[in-house]
């Protein structure tokens, strides 16, 4: 031990008998001893490419997300400009797949007429004209006017706006739709009339058919034959087709209503719920009063609801088929 040190204990220590000195000093080179090993150890230390990491679990968790991996490219439709038509196995529309707006209208209409989707709820029982129990199911027919809630009003724009993916034509608007006018069938009467209402058939809760009536004054009969709607391309629906004007009877007679637009189903026709859809209208659209099938019309109808109007209408006009509105 240096001298340096030896004072350093002196210092520290004070006075030290022989033995304790010894082990004072013992101890002394230990640690220095301890102390220059330490020294060593450091100095030869890998370098930090060479040591093994413990690199955490989730610091691999990120670098295999973060990897590249392989995957294989499937083509499904071939783009050249044409549409592609799929039909809906849940609810029976036949649209263009490729067609966005074709896919809104779909859409709404899917969620409207889906099978089971009830859409239609029961506590509306305020607005039912009619009931039956078929087959174990409830066959309801609701009459729609402007007197109803704002929900009831919404959801029946809804429906008359799904069936523009099964049929032609144009919709009033929704301000119209529930609209107030005077009287077409008497101009002196102040008491305002609705100039539409709705009739909505269902079973349970879901609607498969809708008829959309509108108050007139006047209809003109029609005595086109059925061939002159040969060249014209069927369509599900009243609505939509045109009619040649030499057909139509120049002289007008009274009439109170005109179906604007019937529609049922694809599932549910040939079943008379069209039918029975026009009969409630004729009872309840004039309260107090039921409309004969000569006093009401039909819009200008396609060929299959020139055959619909020409059956349900068959010998009321007298060398007419039917009456436009």
């Amino acid at each position: 031990m240096s001298d340096i040190h030896e004072g350093d204990l002196q210092e520290l220590g004070g006075d030290f008998t022989d033995d304790s000195r010894v082990e004072m000093m013992e101890r002394y080179h230990d640690a220095q001893d301890m102390r220059d090993h330490a020294i060593i150890d450091h100095g030869s230390l890998l370098p930090l490419a060479d040591q093994p990491l413990d690199i955490p679990e989730r610091a691999k968790l990120k670098a295999d997300i973060a990897r590249p991996m392989g995957f294989a490219l499937h083509q499904q439709i071939l783009d050249l400009g044409q549409s592609f038509h799929n039909k809906c196995q849940n609810c029976g529309m036949q649209y263009a797949i490729n067609v966005a707006a074709d896919q809104r209208l779909h859409d709404n209409f899917h969620k409207i007429f889906r099978m089971g989707g009830p859409t239609f709820k029961p506590k509306y029982f305020n607005t039912q004209t009619w009931q039956k129990v078929i087959e174990s199911e409830l066959h309801s027919i609701q009459c729609i006017s402007y007197k109803e809630s704002s929900p009831i009003r919404n959801l029946v724009e809804n429906i008359l706006e799904a069936t523009l993916m099964d049929m032609d034509g144009i919709l009033p608007k929704s301000e119209q739709l529930w609209s107030m006018i005077t009287s077409p069938n008497d101009s002196e009467d102040l008491i305002p009339v609705p100039r539409y209402k709705v009739f909505l058939y269902l079973i349970g809760a879901r609607p498969i058919g809708i008829l959309l009536a509108e108050r007139i004054g006047k209809a003109n009969t029609i005595t086109t034959t059925t061939q002159n709607f040969k060249n014209i391309i069927p369509s599900p629906c009243i609505n939509t087709s045109i009619i040649p004007p030499e057909s139509i009877t120049p002289i007008p007679h009274e009439a109170y209503m005109c179906i604007d637009r019937l529609w049922v189903h694809s599932d549910f026709r040939r079943k008379g719920i069209a039918t029975a859809l026009a009969n409630q209208a004729r009872e309840k659209f004039i309260p107090g009063l039921i409309v004969e099938k000569g006093e009401m019309a039909i819009s200008y109808p396609t060929s299959v609801g020139e055959v619909f109007a020409k059956r349900y209408f068959g010998g009321v006009f007298e060398g007419a088929r039917f009456a436009v509105g």
